[in-house]
Order: structure tokens, then C-alpha cells, then sequence
């Protein structure tokens, strides 16, 4: 039988549109992790291995199971990752993620399918406005029109006022 890494291997190189054999790697590799060696190489292979979206998708869900762990880039891996406990930190698994992912294997659901990103990908709400973003543009444009901050507040003050029908600049 196939070791785990030679599985995953194999798995990379014809991932394509294998969304459902792709989440029960995951589990399988979590569990592998979760085991009496911890060994996280094979988790580390699928992440590093996998196809750009697919992989993004795994480390997701793989840092919300995982709890004080980071994943870090290490050229001296053959996945290209390690897998590391973060100092000061107490290391587990989240049980209720790995539930969920049990679920949605079991389910058949696929990696890149609805029900994983909102299970391990929720939707993070954009406010209407970002002020922020608004005033790092202004301020890019005034340095790119050489206008400066000074000039261009008192020309918004003046401009308010009513003391100007445009600002001059």
C-alpha cells in the first residue's frame, strides 16, 4: 500500500477537479497530524503541492482546525512547508472544525464547493465606505499632482466654507 506522501504526491500531480478527494486528504492528513508522532509532513505536502487556489482553500482550513500552529515557507522541506508550534501558545485541534470537516466529507461535498467556504471561509462584510482607503488615495494623488496636505486641507476648509466655488488644484 501507498504511504500517505506518496497518496498526496500522486493526488498533486492530477488534482484538478478531484474537489471531494481533495477534502477527505485533508481529514486524513489532519487525523495523520493528530496521531501519537504528530507527523505533519504529509499535511504540509498537500498544502504545498496542491494548486494555487485549491491550496489556499486547505491552509484555511487547515489554520482554523489546527490551533498554535503557523505554517511557514522552509526550502529545506520537500513540500516547501513546515508546520510549526507557535512559542507560548497552547497546541490542539479545534474540535467543532474538525466535525465540520468530517461532516462535509462524509457529505461529499467538494473542496472549492459552497458549503466549504462557508463552513471555513465566512464572508467578511465590506463597509459601503472605507474611510481609510479613501484618505490613502487622496494622499497619493495630491503627491503624484504635488499638491500638499497643508494646501490641500486648506483648500477643503475654504472650499466648505463656501469661500470657493472649486478648490484650486
Amino acid at each position: 500500500m501507498a504511504t500517505l506522501i506518496q497518496q498526496i504526491k500522486s493526488h498533486c500531480t492530477s488534482q484538478g477537479s478531484q474537489g471531494v478527494k481533495t477534502l477527505a486528504l485533508v481529514k486524513v492528513c489532519i487525523d495523520h497530524m493528530e496521531g501519537e508522532s504528530g507527523d505533519w509532513s504529509p499535511l504540509a505536502m498537500l498544502i504545498g503541492r496542491s494548486q494555487p487556489a485549491q491550496s489556499r482553500i486547505i491552509k484555511k482550513i487547515v489554520e482554523k482546525i489546527l490551533q498554535g500552529y503557523s505554517i511557514v515557507k522552509d526550502e529545506k522541506q520537500d513540500s516547501g512547508l513546515r508546520i510549526s508550534k507557535i512559542a507560548d501558545m497552547n497546541q490542539g485541534f479545534d474540535e467543532a472544525g474538525k466535525t465540520t470537516l468530517a461532516t462535509l466529507v462524509e457529505d461529499k461535498a467538494t473542496l472549492q464547493g459552497a458549503a466549504v467556504k462557508d463552513a471555513f471561509l465566512p464572508k467578511v462584510e465590506k463597509p459601503d465606505f472605507d474611510i481609510t482607503a479613501a484618505v490613502e488615495k487622496s494622499v497619493k494623488a495630491m503627491a503624484k499632482e504635488g499638491v500638499s496636505l497643508t494646501d490641500y486641507i486648506d483648500a477643503l476648509l475654504a472650499y466648505q466654507a463656501g469661500l470657493v466655488v472649486e478648490p484650486d488644484f
